[in-house]
């Protein structure tokens, strides 16, 4: 709401939501977060709730505001003000510091002054956004959008911050994220890890950046040795119930509890040795309730405790080692690299489970609304049938390329097109995108914008002037300064030439092993 409009403009807008809606009390709540978490505690029935704030609080206000959105619909109305850009030019003004005396001369009419200003309110509305942004805005926007997308939760960058000055979070974080966590459980009408049918949940990472590869994942959260016994019931799976357990233990016991992978795959090779299985896939149900009786000793032999069995400790343990993993030496070397703030922090996505290891039916992939290595607008990707995030990246099988998907599942492919052609319309630029198919039914599990090669940048960009979505001083901006080495080193050419192989690389067993042969 524009400042010129004022208090008329503010009127319209109560005029237009005011209808059936009852005035709520709350007191006199000290910051924005507080006021959420008082509606949320007094507002019963699923109703729609206007937020109307300049989101200037200095207070964690982005995971009660997502709570509210798990609950209701959501308006959030953002208040500014131009005027609070620039310094009026007053002449010279006297600060005086009240302890010391000292004081200071300040001319408003400095231009040097007021370029500093504006910069510096600038830089304050880039700060509010990005915590918008991180707070996982993208998973809300999708949402908001009637896109499928899993209900969740998202701990802000704030509590990341919070926990790399003190290796710990505050008990207000611990309570906002069980609130959280309830609103979830009553929303799926499941509990974390109880009961006949047992609430699982997926732990992400949500940088504001683009950082593939960097940052860990846990999934399959929740399952311990009675609610795996419920899955495979419920799902009338016993296979799917043992794989997702398995995985848990494996993804858990390396993020969490710092063990090497190997010690989990030489494990895992053993046993597809001795079931003489060519794939994942090949063992049964049988056997991999042997691999994760084995996988609990790997876990005992090395941290000199059982692994956990309270689904509440694993998604403490778990967000917290997704905090750490923002500090972890790839990641750290990935910023330094790409000149990314090491204080920016991470934010924490807690989403309920979708599966794609249930069968040939489900499956799951990645990929960019466009080619991310030379810019070329096509859908790029890839998936694999009958497995979980992991094992499209892990090099654990081959994965296909994402176009083939279109002769399996030509319903789905058709969906993630459409839906991944409007996030690229309404972000403006190309999207590196996660997604799950369970039982033929697709989920968006993330999107953000995509990184891509000198080349791709500046294509892709000149694409987007052409196609509307950009102006051309934008398209400028699209391009980094170091992606513009891409066109100073020479390149081979090779159309019209005949290639001579001189040799083939391939990636074997779960340990990722690079066999080069001629």
């Amino acid at each position: 709401i524009g400042p010129v409009a004022g208090r008329n403009a503010l009127m319209r807008l109560i005029a237009q939501v005011d209808l059936g809606m009852v005035p709520l009390d709350v007191g006199q709540p000290t910051d924005l977060g507080r006021a959420l978490l008082e509606a949320g505690r007094l507002i019963r029935r699923r109703s729609l709730v206007v937020v109307i704030s300049d989101f200037l609080s200095p207070a964690h206000w982005g995971l009660p505001l997502r709570s509210l959105a798990l609950r209701h619909e959501v308006i959030a109305a953002r208040i500014t003000d131009p005027r609070e850009h620039d310094i009026p030019d007053v002449g010279v003004v006297t600060f005086e510091d009240a302890e010391s005396g000292s004081q200071l001369q300040v001319d408003t009419g400095s231009p040097r002054l007021r370029e500093r200003f504006r910069r510096a309110a600038e830089e304050q509305q880039a700060w509010i956004r990005q915590e918008i942004l991180a707070a996982g805005a993208g998973l809300a926007e999708m949402t908001n959008a009637g896109l499928p997308v899993p209900p969740g939760f998202t701990i802000q960058t704030d509590a990341c911050r919070e926990y790399m000055r003190h290796s710990s979070v505050s008990k207000e974080v611990d309570s906002q994220m069980g609130e959280a966590l309830r609103s979830l459980e009553t929303l799926q009408g499941q509990k974390l890890g109880k009961g006949d049918n047992p609430l699982l949940v997926s732990v992400r990472s949500g940088a504001k950046f683009s950082m593939p590869g960097m940052m860990d994942t846990i999934l399959n959260l929740g399952l311990n040795d009675q609610s795996v016994e419920a899955l495979a019931k419920r799902s009338n799976n016993p296979r799917f119930a043992y794989d997702s357990y398995r995985r848990l233990i494996q993804m858990f016991g390396n993020v969490v509890l710092d063990i090497e992978k190997p010690e989990f795959d030489e494990v895992f090779d053993a046993k597809k040795k001795q079931k003489k299985a060519k794939l994942d896939t090949d063992l049964d149900a049988k056997a991999l309730k042997e691999v994760i009786e084995e996988y609990k000793k790997v876990v005992k032999k090395h941290t000199k405790q059982e692994f956990p069995q309270d689904p509440h400790e694993q998604l403490v343990m778990a967000r917290d080692a997704v905090f750490r993993s923002w500090q972890n030496e790839r990641a750290k070397h990935y910023r330094r690299i790409n000149n990314i703030d090491d204080m920016l922090g991470t934010a924490v996505n807690v989403q309920a489970m979708v599966y794609g290891n249930l069968g040939d039916t489900s499956g799951t992939g990645v990929g960019f609304t466009r080619n991310p290595a030379i810019g070329t607008k096509e859908f790029y990707g890839e998936f694999l049938l009958n497995a979980q995030g992991e094992d499209v990246v892990s090099g654990v099988r081959t994965p296909v390329p994402i176009l083939e998907l279109e002769k399996v599942m030509p319903n789905v492919y058709n969906q993630l097109r459409d839906i991944t052609t409007r996030l690229e319309k309404h972000y403006r630029d190309m999207q590196d995108f996660e997604f799950t198919i369970q039982d033929g039914k697709l989920y968006m599990l993330q999107t953000r914008n995509g990184k891509r090669t000198g080349l791709a940048a500046v294509r892709v960009a000149l694409q987007m002037v052409e196609e509307g979505l950009i102006k051309k001083e934008e398209a400028i901006f699209r391009v980094e300064p170091n992606q513009l080495y891409d066109f100073l080193v020479p390149r081979l050419d090779e159309k019209g030439q005949k290639v001579e192989v001189l040799a083939k690389t391939r990636i074997e067993g779960h340990d990722r092993r690079v066999v080069l042969s001629p």
